[in-house]
């Protein structure tokens, strides 16, 4: 059966991916294996909406690519909205409207970390956003049981400053990009 365009089930897996690890592509593939979207796009930051600072967005658009290289799942698809409204901050309420103004068939769900639940509360304007998106939960150790490896950006970036290895903490193409560009090393 051809899905029609207006019964697309988009999956929106929106992160700062400062950098992309092997944590992001399980929970890309944890997604996909529930079996309830046809798509999954993949949306980086390109501002924080709290202040955090984050790599060139182009740096991580790059670093993103290498990393869903290696990822069997298609259609899987990079989505700069974000990038392309330019507006700061930009809060997740601002890219599914967005998105829904451009695909007003297609049916959106987040994709986070059942961690984020904590947090929800506090997001802007989250009745709304509530209203205007559906979320699928990615399970994280310490909040559920998860085989999903526990990897953060920041534990990455925090070798990386140490002169510490960072192998099986995110794809050895994204490593080996890291390195060569000696990223997220504190000038001494």
């Amino acid at each position: 059966m051809i899905m029609s365009q207006s019964n697309k089930k988009i999956a929106l897996f929106g992160a700062s991916f400062n950098p992309p690890h092997l944590g992001h592509k399980a929970a890309v593939e944890f997604a996909w294996k529930t079996g309830l979207f046809d798509e999954i796009w993949i949306i980086p930051v390109f501002s924080h909406p709290h202040g955090k600072n984050l790599l060139d967005c182009d740096l991580r658009l790059e670093m993103i690519k290498l990393l869903i290289s290696e990822v069997t799942i298609k259609p899987l698809f990079i989505n700069t909205i974000e990038k392309n409204l330019g507006k700061s901050p930009c809060y997740s309420l601002d890219i599914v409207l967005a998105l829904k103004e451009q695909h007003p068939d297609y049916h959106f769900t987040y994709i986070l970390g059942s961690d984020a639940k904590k947090d929800m509360p506090n997001w802007y304007r989250i009745d709304e956003l509530k209203k205007a998106v559906d979320f699928c939960y990615v399970p994280r150790k310490g909040y559920e049981d998860s085989k999903l490896p526990e990897v953060s950006s920041s534990q990455i970036r925090e070798q990386l400053n140490q002169g510490k290895s960072i192998a099986g903490l995110t794809s050895k193409q994204v490593e080996n990009y890291l390195l060569k560009h000696h990223l997220y090393k504190k000038e001494v």
